[in-house]
């Protein structure tokens, strides 16, 4: 989901170019490891977006807080704000 929403943001904002080059990029390096959404995981990010339901968090945001959650993960590398507000920490820090 964070792949398909980069992709997005890539493309309307630089082009296909960069976008389909970006793909092929995450493809290509062996270190990442891609996760995948399931329903387990869907069924907890409603129930983040619920808790949450004063905040603008996307659908995308509330998987990764519930992925995040699952396996443990408590540093998000991100410049989005609402990973604070669910309780995670930034890198870089927020402000910066």
């Amino acid at each position: 989901m964070v792949i398909a929403e980069s992709y997005t943001l890539i493309y309307r904002r630089v082009g296909y170019h960069a976008a389909t080059t970006f793909l092929i990029n995450v493809r290509s390096i062996p270190q990442l490891l891609r996760l995948y959404s399931d329903e387990a995981l869907e069924t907890q990010a409603e129930l983040l977006l619920h808790h949450y339901a004063d905040q603008d968090f996307s659908y995308v945001d509330a998987v990764s807080f519930a992925l995040m959650r699952t396996r443990r993960i408590t540093t998000a590398f991100s410049l989005d704000h609402h990973f604070l507000i669910a309780g995670f920490t930034l890198i870089p820090p927020a402000g910066r």
